[in-house]
């Protein structure tokens, strides 16, 4: 997973759900890559010592001396760990302004960080100047770290907290992973004010709404000659049932990046049976999946089907139990 990582100065982590080992493998990236001036930022509250969902104990984020954050002001003060003031931004949260700091030694942080993707970009950005690679934690529940142009790879975390059922997890994770792997379609422009671009053999014709009744008023563009379907914001499960119920077929659903894909995997089976397939104006490699196969809730995989499953839905992909990897 190192090597691939290595090759990326900015690299998000996305859990599928709570406790899938998304802080376990952050804080084993910010160990492995101590030496190269790290740096994290996060969407949501993290690194708190009790998940604000099921209570429970939860691993704390660790940094090594030198490590930069950027984390709401009123953080700070929730930690002993000795650090410097670099700079403090005009990006507001419920915790104050977003600040980004200096560890002066190792220890624990909260980290909260910027609440849309334009401000996590400036945030970015400003970490790029004083670190050599930035981490991006997400918040529960979150894929929009591909949404965000500065982002060069991700990480999966995925684990038995998805789904008391093994077969389920490994068909989530799966949906996810395909998602996020999504090919780079050749980059046409779309107007400011429009939601949908149709793309046909000889011309394009732009809608201002995405909503299923707009789509319907232009249904005979969209079932004769039609290419490609390039929609602007999230792709939901709204609108592809709507290409599923009037049965078009074989074209290029385009979405700006796969933070944007939306939908489940029910629908991408639908999807798949119609020949279309999702496209991104912005790919971004999918660096690894890791694994937490134990379940706040009780209900706990056995480690190696469950890695053996992934590998062989995912060849390619590397598949690591990080904390065994301790």
């Amino acid at each position: 997973m190192t090597t691939t990582i290595e090759r990326c100065a900015v690299v998000a982590i996305v859990g599928m759900a709570k406790n899938t080992g998304k802080t376990t493998t952050l804080n084993a990236l910010l160990r492995r890559f101590a030496s190269s001036r790290p740096a994290l930022t996060s969407i949501g509250l993290d690194g708190e010592d009790l998940d604000q969902v099921t209570f429970l104990p939860k691993p704390r984020i660790h940094v090594s001396k030198g490590s930069v954050l950027a984390t709401a002001r009123q953080c700070l003060d929730a930690t002993p760990t000795a650090h410097t003031i670099l700079e403090e931004t005009s990006h507001a949260s419920a915790l104050g302004a977003i600040t980004l700091i200096r560890a002066e030694e190792d220890g624990h942080f909260l980290v909260a960080g910027p609440t849309t993707n334009t401000a996590l970009e400036d945030v970015i950005e400003r970490l790029k100047r004083h670190a050599d690679k930035v981490f991006v934690d997400g918040a529960f529940n979150r894929r929009t770290f591909a949404t965000i142009a500065h982002v060069e790879g991700v990480v999966l975390a995925t684990g038995a907290s998805v789904s008391p059922d093994m077969e389920t997890t490994v068909l989530e994770t799966v949906h996810v992973a395909k998602l996020l792997q999504a090919p780079a379609y050749p980059h046409i422009p779309l107007p400011a004010k429009a939601r949908v671009l149709i793309i046909r053999e000889q011309e394009t014709h732009t809608l201002a709404r995405k909503d299923p009744e707009t789509l319907a008023a232009h249904l005979p563009l969209m079932t004769h000659r039609m290419r490609a379907l390039h929609v602007r914001g999230a792709i939901t499960t709204r609108t592809v049932r709507f290409l599923i119920r009037h049965k078009i077929r074989g074209i290029a659903l385009i979405a700006e990046d796969a933070g944007r894909l939306l939908y489940g995997r029910k629908e991408a089976v639908h999807l798949e049976k119609l020949g279309i397939e999702a496209h991104v104006l912005e790919a971004k490699p999918l660096l690894a999946i890791t694994i937490n196969p134990f379940s706040p809730h009780g209900e706990h995989y056995p480690e190696i089907p469950f890695i053996n499953a992934l590998e062989h839905a995912l060849p390619g992909i590397p598949v690591i139990n990080v904390l065994k990897k301790e």
